[in-house]
């Protein structure tokens, strides 16, 4: 009834698009509910638990870009047997991760100073559920099926958001405990507007070899991609939480709750122009002046964002956060530059993913692992952290425009 009524009021582009900020929207400000219902004692492990969580969905996004890129790609008859054969590598590896993360649990909770080891059992259950999810996601970008896409998005951020308010508010446990359950549950609820066509384990013709050397050239060079993004965008709060006291840890967190608002815009424009690269029909000379049209509106946004966080670093912390986190705050606007230079760099780095140029991703890669070498090394406070990921994050910039620039003379 409601994708009925979508259809007909708005283009399905249109209808993703929205889908995408809304959704983003949402997972903001739940991480700010949980921000504020669970407090400074709670918000370090609670933010190890979101940030996990974002790591399940890049691992994710490799399989619905990869679905995504190759299906169009293939003949009718053989695309059913790609899906399957796709669908199988997920659920292989979300077992093996699961269990790895079942199985290495106590170790975990030693390694990220975490209140309990059931944290990571739980998200080890759930890692196969979310990564066949996401493949089948993938076949309805493919598809062109934007509107059940939009619909599985946000069933699994409201179910998240409703589930685990409820859960907070009734049941007697471990409120981390709750937060990571919540998450689990709404990857179930996620698969409920999907519908799937075949069993992924049922028998399957035997595939083109020449089909299944492309699907995993694309797999393994789309984990590459999304596991660099990943870790130079979350490789602080891993370091954070290892070396920091519970306190100093909270804090930071909460100044990164805070910018990632500009993470999420981001994300909306890479959102946008991957909706628009991935088809066949658009050329080079539209994916370029795509590309400048999302730099320049995407950099003066960040630039007001930035603007108003030093200019009421204390306002916005309490009123998105409460007063617990306000020591934070004269960092903040810093940290958002440094996430607003990443994420514009990340939105050249998708272009090129979109025309399967992955020289950008290695740039970004060695950055990545430059900036973890310098806080493990260098940096004794939070200033120093966030004055190192500027400096980063602006040299990573400026290497990936440079590229740019290069590879649009030599074309």
């Amino acid at each position: 009834m409601i994708t009925r009524t979508l259809s007909k009021s708005f283009a399905p582009e249109q209808v993703f698009l929205g889908s995408i900020l809304f959704v983003h929207f949402g997972v903001y400000v739940f991480n700010l509910v949980m921000g504020r219902l669970l407090g400074a004692d709670l918000f370090a492990d609670a933010a190890l638990v979101l940030t996990l969580v974002m790591g399940i969905a890049f691992l994710g996004l490799t399989f619905q870009l990869t679905m995504a890129q190759v299906l169009p790609q293939l003949e009718e008859g053989r695309r059913e047997h790609m899906i399957q054969l796709l669908g199988r590598r997920a659920i292989l590896a979300g077992l093996v991760l699961g269990f790895a993360m079942i199985f290495f649990a106590g170790s975990l909770q030693n390694f990220f100073n975490a209140a309990s080891p059931y944290t990571f059992v739980i998200l080890g259950f759930g890692l196969p559920v979310y990564l066949f999810m996401c493949v089948s996601r993938g076949r309805q970008f493919a598809g062109n099926d934007l509107f059940g896409l939009s619909m599985s998005y946000g069933t699994e951020l409201w179910s998240r958001l409703l589930l685990t308010l409820v859960l907070l508010l009734v049941a007697p446990w471990d409120p981390i405990l709750i937060l990571t359950l919540g998450m689990v549950l709404s990857f179930v609820l996620g698969l409920v507007p999907i519908r799937t066509r075949k069993d992924p384990f049922s028998a399957i013709a035997f595939p083109n070899l020449s089909e299944v050397k492309e699907l995993n050239r694309f797999l393994a060079l789309s984990l590459f991609a999304q596991l660099t993004q990943y870790f130079i965008n979350q490789g602080d709060v891993f370091f954070v939480k290892h070396f920091a006291t519970n306190l100093d840890a909270s804090q930071f967190m909460a100044m990164k709750m805070v910018s990632q608002t500009i993470y999420f815009i981001g994300w909306g424009f890479v959102a946008y122009m991957l909706l628009r690269n991935l088809r066949q029909t658009v050329t080079m000379h539209e994916r370029l002046d795509l590309l400048y049209r999302q730099l320049g509106i995407a950099a003066g946004v960040f630039s007001v964002l930035i603007v108003g966080a030093s200019l009421f670093p204390q306002h916005i912390m309490n009123f998105m956060l409460g007063g617990a986190y306000l020591d934070i705050s004269p960092l903040l606007w810093k940290y958002a530059l440094g996430v607003s230079l990443f994420s514009l760099s990340n939105i050249i780095v998708y272009h090129f993913v979109a025309i399967r140029n992955y020289i950008p991703v290695v740039l970004s890669c060695n950055y990545g692992f430059l900036q973890l070498i310098f806080l493990s090394t260098i940096c004794d406070t939070m200033e120093e952290i966030v004055n190192i990921q500027i400096i980063c994050m602006a040299a990573l910039l400026i290497f990936q425009i440079a590229y740019l620039m290069l590879f649009n003379r030599s074309e």
